[in-house]
This record gives structure tokens, sequence and C-alpha cells, in this order.
């Protein structure tokens, strides 16, 4: 039996060491996880060396012991000198979260090696050394250090700023304490999957069409422009009225080439300020609420807000994360200020000692079925698997959707955009075939 000395964290989230005795590493940890404890780090030594020895005994307290700790002091270590100002990185931008398929990855990886017993810290050292997304492998790093230097994995995720989101800070916390840190993020791992396989759908719905419609808008603004002043001079040259159309489109010609750049400069400031205006909390709610009201893309955004505040709740309260907790995470993550104003005025009736589905039904967005499930999961202790099938069934609603939407769009609008171009065309020829068709002029 080989002897392990530990550091470990109790369900009140206190750190403990010890050494205990086991065949490998795996058994140790399942025999401590069975004890209540949440191992950190794992340090073979041999028996010698725990009667008092200081070979890889000290080396191992170093690994396992907090920066600072008075009872096992470690060498003190110079910080490391500052880049110059020069050869520091130049950030252009903030740093943005994670991209979901390489958090899910990775909670999946994760939670795979915490459930072999490999300790907390070997797992997220060997992770990071096999990342490829060069952001993850530095982020992870940085995690490794901070687990050493005694914080919880949740607090050394929360250092990393934005690259890891509060859903997923505050779902390890609570597996940290329930000491299920394995199951939560394999919980977490299916939550991540699932929402980018959610937005992929969104996405490859929407994709589509805005390629179709620009490269129409394009090919409307280069004939009106560039092809249709070409023919502008010959049909000066006929002594033949221009039919309206023709006349129109000349005039339509004329105006853009002579006022294009007013034309597209207020169309960017359009654009600017309703931007502007969408960013402000009175306009973003306004601008959502009439998305809404939208007959296909307010039915779309619908399913896809429901969907991401079913499963986001459902996901970190069956990870134990307390309900107050959970809907203040939801009303940072549904992604429309209609539907979170109505989840931030049923985190208040709950504050105050009501229940989820009462306040729901009064949402005119919520739809009933959605408000049933809720209400039976709280009187059957089951909330967490309603939610995830009200997700479940939201999703599969808005995969068909998005087939239906993608089906019906795209001849559509090959049809429309058919249909311009013929008028351009039938605009230039109908003068020319009026001219051919004329009988010559006596002299």
């Amino acid at each position: 039996m080989a002897l392990y000395r530990y550091r470990a964290r109790t369900p009140a989230g206190a750190v403990t060491r010890g050494t205990a005795e086991g065949p490998d590493e795996q058994s140790v940890v399942r025999r401590l996880r069975e004890q209540g404890l949440y191992v950190v780090d794992l340090v073979r030594v041999s028996r010698g060396e725990d009667r008092g020895g200081n070979g890889a005994l000290a080396a191992g307290l170093r690994r396992a012991t907090p920066a600072g700790a008075a009872s096992e002091p470690a060498p003190v270590q110079e910080p490391p000198a500052r880049a110059p100002l020069w050869r520091q990185p130049v950030r252009l931008r903030p740093p943005r979260p994670l991209p979901l398929a390489v958090l899910a990855a990775f909670c999946r990886q994760a939670a795979t090696a915490l459930g072999a017993g490999v300790p907390v810290v070997t797992a997220i050292r060997l992770l990071a050394q096999q990342a490829e997304h060069r952001g993850l492998r530095g982020a992870l790093e940085a995690v490794v250090q901070s687990v050493e230097q005694g914080s919880t994995l949740a607090e050394a995720f929360a250092r990393q700023g934005p690259l890891f989101p509060a859903l997923v800070v505050n779902m390890v916390e609570a597996g940290e304490m329930a000491g299920i840190l394995d199951v939560t993020l394999s919980r977490l791992a299916e939550h991540l999957e699932k929402e980018d396989a959610l937005n992929q759908k969104v996405r490859s719905a929407t994709t589509y069409p805005k390629i179709v419609v620009g490269t129409g808008l394009a090919l409307v603004v280069l004939l009106t422009t560039v092809v249709l002043p070409q023919f502008a001079a010959m049909f000066r040259e006929m002594d033949t009225p221009l039919p309206l159309p023709t006349r129109i489109l000349l005039g339509l010609s004329a105006g853009l080439r002579q006022y294009g750049y007013l034309v597209l400069g207020g169309l960017v400031a359009a654009y600017a300020a309703l931007r502007a205006y969408g960013q402000t909390p009175a306009g973003r709610l306004r601008l959502h609420r009439l998305v809404l009201r939208t007959p296909i893309a307010g039915r779309l955004a619908l399913l896809r807000g429901i969907a991401r505040f079913s499963r986001t709740l459902g996901s970190l309260v069956g990870a134990g994360v307390p309900i107050l907790t959970a809907l203040d995470l939801v009303v940072r993550t549904v992604g429309n200020a209609a539907l979170e104003e109505d989840v931030a005025a049923a985190r208040e009736h709950v504050r105050l000692g009501g229940r989820l589905s009462t306040s729901l039904r009064q949402s005119r967005w919520f739809p009933p079925v959605v408000v049933q499930m809720v209400e039976v999961g709280e009187e059957t202790g089951a909330l967490d698997r309603m939610l995830d099938k009200v997700a479940d069934f939201y999703e599969r609603e808005l995969d068909r959707l998005a087939e239906r939407l993608t089906a019906a769009l795209e001849p559509a609008i090959i049809i429309g955009l058919g249909g311009i171009v013929a008028v351009i065309l039938l605009s230039v020829y109908l003068p020319m075939f009026e001219a051919f068709t004329k009988p010559p002029r006596l002299r």
C-alpha cells in the first residue's frame, strides 16, 4: 500500500490536510470522497519521509500549501519581473467568453478525469497541456496556479474575468460544495453542448437568407448605377417616348449616382442610432418587445428565449444552486429583454416567498404549458427535470421552425430577387423593342 499526502476541502469549504494509504491515486480519492472530502491535490510520499524526511515530502508540502501558510513555511519567491511596456501584449478589445464548444469539451474531459479519481489540480494541468485553444490553455494555467495557492476551482474561474461565464462559475461552486464536481461538470457540458447546438440552429436558419439578400441587393445596385447609365445615352438618341418603368428606373439610377453617398451615410447613421438606442435599457426593451410581436421573427425569438430560460434554470437548480441565485443568472442569459423583465419580476416574487409558477402565470410571453410544467416541478420537487423537458420540447420546436423557415424563405427570396432583376432588364429592353418595331419616319 502506498502512502499519499492530500489536500482536500470539506463540504463547508474548509481546507484540510492529511495522509491516506491506498494502492493508487484513484482508490485514495474515492475513499476520501466517501468521507465527504473533495481532493484538491494528492502527492505520493515514502513512509520515511512522512516520519520527518524532507525529500519528496517537502516538495509535496510546497505544492499543497497555500501561499502564506505559517504552519508549513515555503521558500520565499520573488514575483516575476514585469515585462517592459513595449513588450506587453496589446489588447485591441476586452477578452470575450470562451466559445461554447470549447467550454463544453473542457467540462466533458474534466468530468471524465475527476470521475476516474484524478485530483483536480492534476486534471486541470493535464487539460491545459492538451488544450488546442490558446485562450483556454492560458486560462487553465492561471486556474492551476490559483488552486495550488488555496483557491477553490470556482474562485479560480471567477478570477479569469469574462472567459468563464457566471453560469460556469456558479455551477462549479455548487458542485464543489456538494462534493459532486464530476457530476456537475458533466451536466454543465451537456448544457453547453445543447446551448451551442441551439445557437447553430438559429445561425443556420438566418445565414443563407442574409447571403442571398446581400448578393441580390449588390446586383441591383450594380445594374442601376453601372449598367443602366450606359443605356441612358442611347435612350436619349431615340426618338421614342420612354415607357414609365424605364423613366422611373433612370430617375432612380441618376438619384443613386448623384446622392448615393448621402443615402449610404444616412443608412449608416440610422443603423448606428438604432444600435445605440438598442443598447439603452428602455430602447432594448422596446425593440425586443417589437421583435416578439413580429409574426415569424417573434416566434423564433420566443422559442429560443424560453428554451434558454428552461435549460439554464434547470441546469442550475439541478446542480444545487439556490433558486434566487439561479434566477439572477437566468436574467442575464435569456437574451431577450422582455423575457428578462418577466424573469426579474418572478425572482422578486420568489424572494418575497411566492412561487415561481405563480409569477410566470402573470407574464404575457410564457405559454401556459411552461407555467404548468414549472408548477408540477415545484409540487413534486423535480423542478430541474421538468425544466429540462420544457427545454427539450422548445428546442425541437425551434429546430422544426428553423427548417420550415429556411425551406420557405429560399424560393421566396430567389423569386423576389429574380423579379426585381427581370423588371430592370425589361425596363432596359422595352425602349429598344419599341424603337425596333416602330415604322421608320418618312422624310
